[in-house]
């Protein structure tokens, strides 16, 4: 049966994307690493600004990503700890479609939460489309 005859609503429906993909990037916070490429090799401030070009708040961002540590450091070591997870998705998905607006086509942008965070307050990982 073809996909084409799906009853979804358009809204619902993703379109096949034919786009050459250079790299896949993954925003994965965690106590020393933020963003990696599809090599898990970290991206530093200034590899992330060699891309966009400054058109996005690079340092806002690892600052957003730095507030996790905290969180790490508490949960390696077995004591509970506590944080806004609604909160902290809200800023970091905001991080995320503003970096992907930024970021050319030919990268795929996924973003993770973090390992520490049981919540289930965002999926595991999602694909940043728009």
């Amino acid at each position: 049966e073809s996909f084409l005859k799906d009853e979804k609503p358009y809204e619902d429906i993703y379109a096949t994307r034919q786009v050459h993909i250079k790299s896949i990037l993954s925003i994965d916070p965690d106590y020393d690493e933020l963003i990696y490429d599809e090599n898990n090799l970290m991206l530093y401030e200034d590899d992330l600004l060699e891309i966009l070009k400054d058109k996005f708040d690079v340092q806002g961002f690892f600052e957003w990503g730095r507030e996790i540590h905290p969180v790490v450091r508490e949960a390696a070591v077995g004591k509970p700890y506590e944080k806004d997870w609604e909160d902290y998705h809200r800023r970091g998905l905001k991080y995320a479609k503003e970096l992907r607006m930024c970021l050319p086509s030919e990268y795929d942008l996924w973003y993770h939460r973090p390992c520490v965070d049981k919540t289930n307050t965002v999926p595991e990982k999602q694909l940043i489309i728009e």
